[in-house]
Formats: C-alpha cells, structure tokens, sequence
C-alpha cells in the first residue's frame, strides 16, 4: 500500500466511512508495525475516536465477541477495527509475555528445493526471494547465479536440453519463479510445480501440487496450461490462483484477469468446462465443477502476506496456520466447523495470529513443540 492509499484508508476509518474490506487492511498493515519504533499515521485520533465507538456499543452489547462470527452480525465494523486497534496497542506496550510466546514459533520465509531430472535436489537460497529458468541458465531474481548448479552447458539441463525440472517448498516455505516464456508463479508453502526447463511445441504445459498464484505471459499461439489432479485450467495470458491441496477437500480456481477455461479432466472429452470472468471462483470437487462470485482478496491474502479469514471454519484456518508455521494442529473438544472471521499478517509470530482468535473468548490454544492444540475456552 502507497503513502497516499494509505492515506486515504486511514481517512475513511476516521470519518466512520470504511467498509469490511477496509478494515481487514489496516488491521493487517498494524501488524507490519508491531515491535518497531515507527508510529501510526494519525493513531491518537484514530484510537480516541474509536474508543467512543467502543465505550457505547459495549455499554449495551455486553455479549459482542470479537472474530466469531456468531457475533459479528450483531456489532458494528468500527468495534472490530477498535479491539483490533486497541489489541495493536496493548501488544506494543506488553511487558508480561503471554504464555502463547513462551514457545512461539516464527512464520514461514523464502525456501525452496529445485529437482533436476538427474534426480539432484539443490536447496535454494532463504536469502533470496526467486529463481529465474532462462535461456542460458538458472539465476536468482536478483541476478545472482545458482552456486550449486553445474556450469558447464553439457551438465545444465537449461542449457543443453529441454527436462522437465520440479521446484517444491516444504511447510513455512514460500518461492518465486520465473519461468522460460517470462510467466511468473508464486509458490505457497507445502506446494511443488513441475515444468520444463524450455517451451516446446504448441502447448505451455506445468503441472501443480498445492496453491501457487500465476501471472502468464501472453502467447495466443501456446496455451498455458495448469494441470492440478484431476482438474486443468487453460489459458493465453491471464493472473489467477489455484489452490489444489490434498487437505482442502476440492480445488479452487480463482480469477483476477483475463479469462481461464476450467476442465474437468476425469470425464471423457472434457464434457464438463467452465469458463471463468473476472472475480469468479470455480471449485472442482467429487461432484464436478460450481462457478461463484468471490473476493479474490481472500485467495490472494497469502501471496500479500496476510491470513485473510471470513465465515471460515476454525479447521480451515487452522490447516492454512499449520502450512505457514510448519505446526500440527489437535482439536480438543471444540467443533471444527465453527466460523470465524479476520485478518492479520502472515509476518508475525504464531502466537500473534492464535492471541487474535483467543479474543473470541470462544477458543484457547496450547503450543506444545510444534504442536497445536485447539481446544473449548473454559469460563
């Protein structure tokens, strides 16, 4: 977010004009601020004003939970932005730690192996943020050549021939890549991209496991094509995301620009396709393919470094939490099925994200190692 959006969002918080979407984003840009030194731009007006806010809706809605979404239907957006602000301050300010940090763990960062076909894994870089597959070799975004990868052209599968290479990030893991035609992926963590070291022939084919977000370059003569499970999306020059884990129960495909053809490939002759427009979210699943409009801000929240949570089960959250902190999660005694709803950045500790969802007084977590348990909060 530029000075002047920012600016601007600030403004509309301030004057009681900001919608849902506006405060998941300050919320989630306060988080960028915690442990520094830096203010707030205009904090004290924004923290009096919603203190007003606050002090009237608790007087007469004593039952308000934060996050759940029980409650959330019954209290005003400013609230929400209101303990969330307050929550900022209060963390700022702390000097007992919560027993959540006694055994926190750090979020996810750059990391990433590169699996040539000789069957030679290299481990790239957690310095560098991306690798670039050119025609003369393998770099890193910044220029930077692969120090571990063979040199000469007779060994280098970019060079010498067209292989086809796997990039993989493990759980707390996330990379960038630039492949051969220019197209760029971002590779969410616990999530593997197959492609070819060169284009050939009429067709760009990869083939994903996990969720990755594409921006293809334009080429009308070669399809772009992702292959994911049963599921393939076609298309000539667009930005979309695909989450296809094996956890998640079906494979959503979500469009920001362009247009994509979804393909269910388990029936004969691609009978079943889906075109998708901008906005649009198909989900593949047992039962075929569904289209629905959606926020694509909720798809894109991992690839802007925010957990992004609306009306969602506490078990999806937790698999998205366990992804990025590389934790196992244990439900004690609570329904997985409970709804919530929130926003925070994925940069901060895990105890950070589990505080905010304890604010419910409907949840309490435990890390023990690195695990997880949720359990039922007990009056």
């Amino acid at each position: 977010m530029n000075n002047e959006a920012l600016l601007q969002l600030v403004e509309r918080i301030a004057n009681g004009t900001a919608n849902e979407d506006d405060i998941y984003k300050y919320n989630a840009w306060c988080d960028t601020y915690r442990g520094t030194e830096q203010e707030i731009p205009r904090l004290e007006e924004i923290k009096l004003w919603n203190l007003k806010q606050i002090q009237h809706r608790i007087a007469t809605q004593s039952k308000f939970r934060f996050l759940n979404i029980k409650y959330v239907a019954a209290a005003s957006i400013l609230i929400v932005f209101g303990i969330g602000l307050l929550y900022f301050m209060s963390m700022k300010n702390e000097d007992v730690k919560n027993p959540l940090q006694v055994n926190d763990i750090r979020p996810g960062k750059n990391k990433a192996t590169l699996t040539l076909a000789s069957g030679q894994t290299i481990e790239l870089s957690d310095t560098k943020s991306g690798l670039v597959v050119g025609s003369t070799g393998l770099t890193y975004n910044d220029g930077s050549a692969l120090t571990s990868t063979p040199t000469s052209s007779q060994n280098n599968p970019s060079i010498a021939k067209t292989v086809q290479l796997m990039a993989s990030t493990p759980r707390g893991g996330t990379y960038q890549l630039i492949l051969p035609d220019g197209t760029k992926i971002w590779l969410n963590a616990a999530s593997s991209l197959i492609f070819p070291s060169k284009f050939i022939g009429k067709q760009r084919i990869v083939t994903l496991n996990g969720e990755a977000y594409f921006e293809v370059a334009k080429d009308k003569v070669h399809p772009f094509i992702v292959q994911s499970k049963n599921q393939q999306v076609q298309v000539l020059g667009t930005h979309f995301n695909i989450n296809s884990y094996e956890d998640e129960g079906a494979i959503k495909t979500t469009l920001m620009e362009g247009s994509v053809r979804v393909i269910n490939k388990e029936l004969k002759n691609n009978s079943e396709q889906r075109i998708l427009k901008p906005g649009q979210q198909s989900s593949f699943t047992n039962n075929g393919l569904t289209v629905a409009e959606v926020n694509t801000d909720e798809a894109l929240a991992w690839k802007n470094n925010e957990f992004m949570f609306k009306d969602e089960s506490i078990a999806s959250i937790m698999r998205k939490i366990s992804r990025w902190y590389d934790v196992d999660v244990e439900f004690d005694g609570i329904d997985p099925n409970e709804k919530y709803w929130g926003s925070i950045s994925r940069f901060v500790n895990i105890s950070k994200v589990l505080e905010n969802l304890q604010l419910t007084g409907e949840i309490h977590f435990e890390i023990k190692g690195r695990k997880v348990y949720v359990q039922k909060e007990t009056k």
